[in-house]
């Protein structure tokens, strides 16, 4: 076949026909801003939706969205994001900075990614020549399958990436133009562009790591032939793409937990499994109905001859490409090997060959084929195109009239577009909230054991007695799917001690110990089912330390912390129950850890100062309650252990009169000087800062509230105080460490795990 390099075309010709199939007129601006207004209506109804299912870990609950400090933990701890896209998590970042949690904003971003991505897309289409590109872009900016990625926050990795992966696609045929022989070298600042924008959309998916394979296989759709010169231009992104895949693939293994029964399966069922979701993800193009979150996941079973029918099929499919590609020897002929080729390659790293933890709910989910889709789509709409022009087109200048008018085709493509849409406005509504989106679910997915599992998950946040029965039922029915579910049987357990807690406020001692035992017995049942189920094991620590089993508590709660060492929450217990264990040392190094995967969090700076106090080291203390001061400027709890410590403090290098007086005072405004612990630290402040008259007169209020409340011992203790004030001397805690906490008026409020 004979190639033509751009560069031997005339200038004059080359911009006529560029003008004509490239050129950015008013008619172009005005088609892509039409484009972009319909999809923007379409999506208007995704946009009034919250926060749904992992929203939580990408934004509302994730730490690193905080601070400076947190952002740089996004480039460089993987291990304190659910999964370590930094490119996704800045733009989080950025946006809870400018809006906070208001989900609007989030879901309007995601929006537009999706329409830039869109256009890029048309961009593409054009630049490669390829009848139907506005439709096709069209098609992809509408399609339903495309809402999950859309509308769902946490799959900004989708429509980002999609922008960065399109991106890179554009300036690498900026660098190679797809009629040309070979890549421009004197155009290498476009093959720059396009390695930066594919390192960003491996940051923000690493699925996108197909893109360098991708741009040959569409130059050799259009040339016949691959040059050598973009072999070389691609091979550093290939890779580049390759290791971040591996790295993306161990971290799902390890750090994401995609390892087990449920992923223990032949190279045969994996092919099994592959080629019925290729037909899966296909049929839902064509036709997409029954959309839904989590879609049943079908058992396979390599004794069965139907199973083998999906491979067969696919089989036959390729090689009818190979031989029209073969026959053919053209653009046209190459498109539907090329299309294939593509839609199945970029769905690959979803396939079942690589372990990845949604497989654990189902096989396929519509967010796996957002950029995949791209070739099925454009092989669509370009057959359209060309049946179109065929049915419009006279055969002969002076022949018969042509079998259709010229709107036809248009009014059809408008009628197809504006069905999408439909759908897209239809299913956006689904994402509204959690209840929505399980309900809908259910009633498409009835056998879905996670959908019933979050469903109850649900329940339980109510403290109504009802809500906590029907989250129990949500849980056993999805226990009875599965039988072997850690995830459902650890919610009973949560349910079970909800329910004890109600019964012992109505002060039925029987019931919430019955509540106990049962709480224990499904949280040992979740961690059977999975010995290394972090959560089980610090929810059980927990449940032992509050039934005097200190030492089998720390024993799971340790298990709980190594199995989970990037979850602060799991050592923040772990350090409580030493300290509460008198292993002061030890709480320390874990209350450190557990700051340093969450710097800004009060609990964790509270009880690490109370660790120091105990240890008698009381400058680190002191330094640990002023960040607690930072965080949180109202806290009162922590303003009066502050005063306190700086008003008795035997360490006179860490006293403070003045602000322990200031500390004092505020603490016992928020309570309105009602609280007896808060007045004993106001008096200890008044006599360290010479106040004398004052703290004795303090202290007399706060005797007298106590004695009223029937706090006769702290009453003697404030009391002893008291008679110091009025001889002239403050007091100053003991300087041994343990009576020093013990002495302490304010270590109560430490929160327990």
């Amino acid at each position: 076949m004979e190639h033509t390099d751009e560069t031997s075309v005339p200038r004059k010709k080359r911009r006529a026909e560029g003008g004509r199939m490239r050129g950015w007129n008013f008619k172009v601006v005005l088609m892509g801003g039409l484009l972009a207004a319909v999809t923007v209506a379409a999506y208007l109804p995704a946009m009034g939706c919250g926060f749904i299912w992992d929203d939580d870990d990408y934004v509302t609950a994730n730490t690193t969205l905080r601070d400076l400090d947190g952002l740089k933990r996004i480039w460089t701890q993987p291990d304190s994001l659910p999964q370590w896209y930094p490119a996704v998590h800045t733009t989080f970042w950025v946006e809870h900075h400018l809006w906070g949690f208001d989900p609007f904003g989030y879901h309007l971003v995601n929006v537009l990614l999706h329409c830039f991505s869109s256009l890029l897309l048309w961009a593409i289409l054009r630049r490669l020549e390829i009848p139907g590109a506005y439709l096709a872009a069209a098609i992809f900016a509408l399609h339903p399958v495309h809402v999950e990625s859309v509308a769902w926050i946490t799959e900004r990795k989708n429509v980002l990436s999609g922008l960065f992966y399109l991106g890179a696609a554009l300036a690498y045929l900026k660098f190679s133009p797809p009629r040309s022989a070979g890549p421009a070298w004197r155009s290498w600042p476009f093959l720059a562009l396009a390695a930066a924008l594919f390192v960003l959309a491996l940051l923000s998916k690493t699925v996108t790591a197909s893109l360098p394979a991708a741009i040959l296989l569409v130059l050799w759709w259009r040339r016949g032939r691959v040059a050598w010169g973009d072999l070389a231009a691609l091979i550093p992104l290939l890779i580049i793409g390759a290791a971040m895949g591996m790295h993306t693939a161990e971290m799902e293994r390890l750090h994401v937990g995609a390892v087990g029964p449920e992923w223990d399966r032949t190279f045969m069922e994996r092919c099994i499994v592959a080629a019925h979701a290729v037909w899966f993800y296909a049929g839902k193009l064509v036709w997409p109905a029954g959309l839904t979150f989590l879609y049943p996941r079908w058992a396979v079973n390599t004794g069965d001859w139907i199973e083998y029918t999906y491979l067969a099929g696919l089989c036959a499919a390729a090689a009818a490409a190979v031989a029209i590609a073969v026959r053919m020897r053209t653009p046209a002929g190459r498109a539907p090997l090329a299309a294939g080729l593509f839609f199945v390659g970029t769905l690959f790293p979803a396939l079942g060959f690589f372990n990845v933890y949604p497989h654990r709910f189902s096989f396929v989910a519509d967010h796996f084929q957002y950029l995949a889709s791209i070739g099925l789509i454009v092989l669509a709409a370009g057959i359209f195109a060309a049946i179109a022009g065929r049915l419009t087109a006279p055969v002969l200048p002076d022949g018969p009239p042509a079998k259709l008018p010229k709107y036809a085709p248009a009014a059809a493509a408008c009628l197809i577009v504006a069905a999408l849409a439909g759908l897209t406005a239809m299913q956006g509504r689904l994402y509204a909230n959690l209840e929505e989106l399980w309900f809908d679910t259910l009633r498409k997915n009835p056998g879905c054991w996670l959908a019933w599992n979050n469903l109850g998950f649900l329940y339980t946040k109510s403290a109504a007695l009802p809500d906590q029965l029907r989250a129990i039922d949500c849980f056993r029915k999805s226990l009875q799917i599965d039988a072997r579910n850690e995830i459902a049987s650890y919610n009973i357990g949560y349910s079970m001690q909800n329910l004890g807690n109600i019964e012992r406020q109505k002060r039925n001692y029987r019931q919430a110990d019955e509540y106990r035992r049962l709480t224990e017995k499904y949280y040992r049942q979740a961690i059977e089912f999975k010995p290394n189920y972090a959560a089980a094991h610090n929810a059980l620590g927990i449940l032992l330390n509050e039934t005097a089993r200190r030492d089998e508590a720390l024993e799971h709660l340790a298990l709980a912390a190594k199995y989970v060492p990037n979850y602060f929450e799991f050592a923040f217990a772990y350090a409580t129950v030493l300290l509460q264990a008198g292993r002061t040392d030890q709480a320390v190094a874990e209350f450190l850890r557990a700051e340093n995967l969450n710097p800004s969090c009060e609990k964790i700076l509270f009880n690490l100062a109370t660790a120091y106090i105990t240890l008698g080291q009381y400058s680190p203390a002191a330094e640990a309650l002023e960040k607690c001061r930072r965080i949180n400027p109202a806290g009162h709890a922590v303003a009066n252990r502050l005063a306190w410590l700086l008003a008795t403090c035997p360490d006179e290098s860490v006293r403070d009169p003045a602000g322990a007086v200031r500390l004092a005072h505020q603490a016992c405004q928020a309570v309105r000087y009602a609280d007896t612990e808060y007045l004993e630290t106001l008096a200890a402040a008044q006599a360290r800062a010479g106040q004398y008259d004052q703290a004795v007169k303090t202290a007399s209020s706060a005797i007298e509230q106590a004695r009223s409340a029937g706090k006769t011992a702290l009453a003697g203790r404030i009391a002893a105080q008291r008679e110091l004030y009025r001889s002239g001397r403050p007091y100053t805690q003991p300087r041994n460490p343990a009576a020093a906490a013990a002495s302490a008026p304010a270590t109560r409020p430490a929160s327990q795990p």
